[in-house]
Protein backbone atom coordinates (compact mmCIF):
# COMPACT_ATOMS: atom_id res chain seq x y z
CA UNK A 1 0.00 0.00 0.00
CA UNK A 2 1.34 3.66 -0.40
CA UNK A 3 -0.11 6.89 -0.06
CA UNK A 4 0.25 10.15 -2.14
CA UNK A 5 -0.68 13.23 -0.44
CA UNK A 6 -0.82 16.88 -1.80
CA UNK A 7 -1.51 19.83 0.38
CA UNK A 8 -3.91 22.32 -0.57
CA UNK A 9 -4.35 25.77 -0.08
CA UNK A 10 -7.87 25.68 1.29
CA UNK A 11 -11.38 23.49 1.59
CA UNK A 12 -11.36 20.04 2.81
CA UNK A 13 -10.42 16.61 2.60
CA UNK A 14 -10.44 14.84 -0.99
CA UNK A 15 -9.36 11.09 -0.50
CA UNK A 16 -9.04 8.65 -3.50
CA UNK A 17 -8.90 4.82 -3.37
CA UNK A 18 -7.18 2.68 -5.99
CA UNK A 19 -7.07 -0.58 -6.55
CA UNK A 20 -4.22 -2.44 -8.80
CA UNK A 21 -4.97 -6.07 -9.60
CA UNK A 22 -6.01 -8.27 -13.19
CA UNK A 23 -9.23 -9.32 -11.92
CA UNK A 24 -11.79 -6.58 -11.35
CA UNK A 25 -13.34 -8.15 -8.61
CA UNK A 26 -10.12 -8.00 -6.73
CA UNK A 27 -9.61 -4.20 -7.84
CA UNK A 28 -13.01 -3.63 -6.44
CA UNK A 29 -12.31 -5.55 -3.02
CA UNK A 30 -8.84 -3.83 -2.76
CA UNK A 31 -10.70 -0.61 -3.03
CA UNK A 32 -13.68 -1.12 -0.46
CA UNK A 33 -11.36 -2.28 2.42
CA UNK A 34 -9.30 0.85 2.07
CA UNK A 35 -12.37 3.22 1.76
CA UNK A 36 -13.78 1.21 4.64
CA UNK A 37 -10.57 1.49 6.97
CA UNK A 38 -9.94 5.24 6.72
CA UNK A 39 -13.74 5.72 6.93
CA UNK A 40 -13.97 4.13 9.96
CA UNK A 41 -10.62 4.96 11.96
CA UNK A 42 -9.23 7.79 10.35
CA UNK A 43 -11.73 9.77 8.53
CA UNK A 44 -12.93 11.78 11.72
CA UNK A 45 -9.31 13.74 12.40
CA UNK A 46 -8.57 14.20 8.66
CA UNK A 47 -11.60 15.76 7.47
CA UNK A 48 -10.82 19.22 7.93
CA UNK A 49 -7.09 19.00 6.46
CA UNK A 50 -7.18 21.05 3.23
CA UNK A 51 -5.05 17.93 1.71
CA UNK A 52 -6.03 15.37 -1.23
CA UNK A 53 -4.90 11.40 -0.63
CA UNK A 54 -4.70 8.98 -2.91
CA UNK A 55 -4.03 5.62 -1.51
CA UNK A 56 -2.89 2.98 -3.66
CA UNK A 57 -3.37 -0.99 -3.52
CA UNK A 58 -2.13 -4.14 -4.50
CA UNK A 59 -3.17 -7.72 -4.68
CA UNK A 60 -1.39 -7.77 -0.66
CA UNK A 61 -4.04 -5.54 0.93
CA UNK A 62 -6.53 -7.76 -0.50
CA UNK A 63 -5.05 -10.73 1.49
CA UNK A 64 -4.14 -9.36 4.95
CA UNK A 65 -5.89 -9.16 7.51
CA UNK A 66 -8.37 -6.28 8.01
CA UNK A 67 -6.56 -5.26 11.47
CA UNK A 68 -2.87 -5.04 10.08
CA UNK A 69 -4.38 -3.05 6.89
CA UNK A 70 -5.87 -0.35 9.47
CA UNK A 71 -2.34 -0.87 11.23
CA UNK A 72 -0.61 0.33 7.81
CA UNK A 73 -2.64 3.11 6.84
CA UNK A 74 -2.19 4.89 10.59
CA UNK A 75 1.56 4.30 9.83
CA UNK A 76 1.32 6.09 6.51
CA UNK A 77 -0.44 9.02 7.89
CA UNK A 78 1.14 9.69 10.65
CA UNK A 79 4.35 9.92 8.62
CA UNK A 80 2.78 12.68 6.52
CA UNK A 81 0.43 14.21 9.38
CA UNK A 82 3.53 16.58 10.97
CA UNK A 83 4.86 17.17 7.38
CA UNK A 84 1.19 18.45 6.67
CA UNK A 85 0.90 20.60 9.99
CA UNK A 86 3.91 21.84 9.15
CA UNK A 87 2.43 22.96 5.83
CA UNK A 88 -0.69 24.23 6.86
CA UNK A 89 0.51 26.17 9.49
CA UNK A 90 3.07 28.19 7.09
CA UNK A 91 0.54 29.61 4.37
CA UNK A 92 -1.37 30.75 7.36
Amino acid sequence: MKLFLLPRGEGGLRVTFVGKSKKAVRRNRIRRRLREAFRVYYAPSWCRRPVDLLFWGDDEVCDMPFRDLCLRMGQLLGEFAMEVGDLVNSES
